[in-house]
């Protein structure tokens, strides 16, 4: 290990060192105000003051989630939309979380978890412990679900003032953060070190006290927390789409919305061309890379272009990450016809789908691919790797071609 080695891990960190420096004195005051809500709980029990313990006809939900919009990934806008519906359905739902759209946030969200910028994703934030707002929340009002989102810096802040106060725990895990610590963090000293705590702040705790540890596969849950740890439920919980935001029967539509996907392309409206799409951030453990080499290998036509079947093929891809000048320089030293268009609002993304010939993804390290199920929504084919979290989602309901290469 060099020096060099060692600034550029800490320049990688962020900032990181701050949050450490900060964590003890913040977790402190946190757990302070977290005793003194509780022994306010118990002083208003003792004397007959009215609270709000007794049981309602719909729930108090609590959940903890760094993971909301404006962050376009899946897992925010899958708890955006359980967010809606439960609120739809008149349960009262707080979430404490790093950010929030201020358009439709409420009175019942809290963006205000103390935080740092992600390193690794500079547009995402983590939060690095509970502080005084939702320690006293925690604390001081009643609940009938704590729902924490992992993965998750403040496990070891959560769960054990909800499991003190025997609040039913459901955890939800949808990251396998020590793939992403490994592929990360190139000191193997520095990622040993993230690997052990990430298991003392967060797995730890979910195994030895959520009622409920739950994932999108069974395949991932299993990988992530091993059967051979028990004390809890284990749940599958797979996502799910509205369909009607996904399927058109408007042939109007179609055809304009095929216009509108070509032009971005820079090809001519009415050109017969097979449009690839991928909705992906560009980053290694994506596997976008996987893609450009297979249409590398497409032999040119006489005209120069790569054709399958007498068609020129043209690749799309929405998203955007450390591998995004990687990946242009590919494209372009190998002639392959390919669009980046960067991050697109979630909602601009069915058009996309439903404009495209094929919808593609390489990623093997997907907890459940929620951009394969919303182009399957759409009408899209949908090429996809083999891996055990597809295999166990969608074996039922695919073609096997055996020397596909991506």
């Amino acid at each position: 290990m060099g020096w060099r080695d060692l600034c550029d891990a800490v320049t990688q960190a962020g900032d990181m060192p701050v949050g450490l420096v900060l964590l003890i004195p913040r977790m402190s005051l946190s757990y302070a105000v977290a005793a003194v809500a509780m022994m306010a709980r118990a002083i208003a029990r003792v004397i007959g003051t009215s609270s709000s313990h007794e049981v309602k006809a719909n729930l108090r939900i609590l959940i903890v989630t760094d993971y909301m919009p404006p962050q376009t990934h899946g897992i925010a806008i899958r708890f955006r939309q359980y967010i809606n519906f439960m609120r739809r359905d008149g349960h009262e739902v707080h979430v404490f979380c790093t950010d929030s759209v201020k358009q439709t946030e409420t009175s019942f969200d809290h963006p205000n978890l103390p935080s740092i910028t992600n390193p690794y994703n500079s547009r995402n934030k983590m939060a690095y412990t509970a502080g005084v707002k939702l320690a006293w929340y925690l604390s001081a009002k009643q609940w009938d679900l704590v729902h924490v989102v992992c993965p998750s810096n403040i496990c070891f802040a959560v769960l054990p003032v909800a499991a003190w106060r025997r609040i039913p725990i459901y955890v939800s895990h949808h990251v396998e953060m020590e793939y992403y610590i490994y592929e990360y963090v190139k000191m193997k000293l520095f990622a040993d070190f993230g690997t052990l705590m990430y298991w003392l702040n967060t797995k730890l705790p979910c195994f030895k006290l959520a009622h409920c540890n739950a994932a999108p596969t069974l395949k991932f849950l299993n990988s992530h927390l091993p059967p051979s740890l028990t004390g809890f439920v284990r749940k599958r919980i797979p996502s799910g789409v509205a369909a009607e935001r996904f399927k058109v029967d408007s042939p109007e539509q179609l055809l304009e919305e095929r216009r509108q996907l070509l032009l971005k392309c820079g090809i001519a409206a009415d050109a017969d061309v097979c449009v690839l799409v991928m909705v992906q951030r560009l980053a290694p453990e994506k596997g976008t890379i996987k893609a450009l080499e297979a249409l590398a290998q497409i032999p040119p036509s006489a005209a120069g272009q790569k054709t399958l079947h007498g068609r020129p093929v043209h690749i799309l891809i929405a998203g955007d990450g450390p591998s995004r000048k990687t990946l242009t320089a590919y494209a372009e030293a190998h002639k392959v016809d390919a669009t980046f268009i960067g991050n697109v609002p979630n909602e601009t993304l069915p058009p996309l789908y439903r404009a495209a010939d094929v919808f593609v993804t390489c990623s093997t390290s997907e907890t459940f691919g929620l951009t394969v199920l919303e182009a399957l929504a759409c009408g899209t084919p949908a090429v996809l790797p083999h891996c055990g979290v597809f295999d166990e989602l969608w074996s039922e309901c695919v073609t096997v071609m055996p020397n596909a290469r991506c």
